[in-house]
């Protein structure tokens, strides 16, 4: 009553007591009154949220270091909110109060198949041969810390070749865009534009062409602007100086992880939720819309 709300009509202790106020500052004040309005059939604003932030001395969601941003909030559900708080270093009190507010149902998953006295299940320790430790890290949601010690911890070497996010065939790299891959399987869209890549090198004649010219042929010249100019070097085996005069003699900008479908949606959609739908960090799109000097 102390900030005007209507009376909560439910039992306080009953399945309805949800610590929504534990989440002031660690979503969007937005989404917090969307989420609360719902669920309780109590109308309040983000103004009044902002009000009462301000007034319990929280910071704001924009100022945070740890916070429920879209990548953490993407794995409620998914996992349990203890392996969640481990792996992002954030009270497993939010993560459980964002879960029921939201209406997410709780999974198993993560405890089917469970080492004794351990976290990790067996689909995850089988990732260790396959993947490298970030990719593990993304995958289970525990900390990068976490997963090199659990790597030690079992002695698997990580994998020496290079690895990719989701191996993609050769009929659905034709008629599915790395934006649209990205978004399906998960993983940078640099992964599939890599997998396009080295498909195209294999056709006769281009790999000795490349070599021949020292730079990318005219119907490769895309591939300039779709992976970070290292790793685009290591696939066609020429120079990052040879990549760059290149990319400057064709007027090409450098990589960026937020691809260009995203400069239209400034307009219409909040950072944080741009970063969600095209799995950046909102520190990525702000970058972005200061580069574009978009409001």
């Amino acid at each position: 009553m102390r900030y005007g709300l209507a009376p909560f009509h439910h039992d306080p202790r009953g399945p309805l007591a949800i610590n929504w106020i534990s989440l002031l500052g660690l979503i969007e004040d937005e989404t917090l009154a969307e989420l609360v309005s719902q669920r309780f059939a109590v109308p309040i604003t983000p103004h009044l949220v902002r009000y009462m932030r301000d007034d319990l001395g929280r910071p704001s969601y924009t100022t945070r270091k740890r916070k429920l941003d879209p990548q953490v909030r993407a794995l409620i559900g998914q996992y349990s909110t203890t392996n969640i708080a481990e792996g992002w270093d954030i009270d497993q009190a939010p993560l459980e109060a964002y879960r029921q507010l939201a209406g997410i149902t709780s999974t198993n998953q993560d405890f089917d198949a469970v080492e004794p006295g351990q976290r990790w299940p067996q689909a995850w320790i089988k990732l260790f041969h396959q993947h490298t430790n970030v990719q593990v890290s993304r995958k289970t949601g525990f900390g990068i810390d976490q997963v090199r010690a659990k790597r030690k911890a079992l002695g698997i070497k990580a994998p020496t070749a290079r690895t990719y996010w989701k191996v993609v065939d050769a009929c659905e790299l034709d008629q599915t865009s790395d934006f649209e891959l990205a978004v399906r399987y998960g993983g940078p869209a640099a992964d599939y534009a890599a997998q396009r890549l080295s498909l195209a090198l294999q056709k006769e004649g281009v790999a000795e062409q490349l070599i021949a010219k020292q730079r990318l042929p005219h119907s490769l010249e895309h591939f300039l602007d779709a992976m970070p100019t290292q790793r685009l070097a290591k696939i066609t085996g020429l120079s990052m100086y040879a990549l760059k005069k290149q990319r400057e003699a064709t007027g090409r900008g450098g990589y960026s992880p937020l691809p260009r479908e995203a400069d239209g949606l400034f307009a219409t959609m909040r950072d944080s939720e741009i970063a969600a739908r095209f799995n950046v960090s909102v520190a990525t799109v702000r970058y972005r819309r200061r580069k574009l000097s978009k409001p």
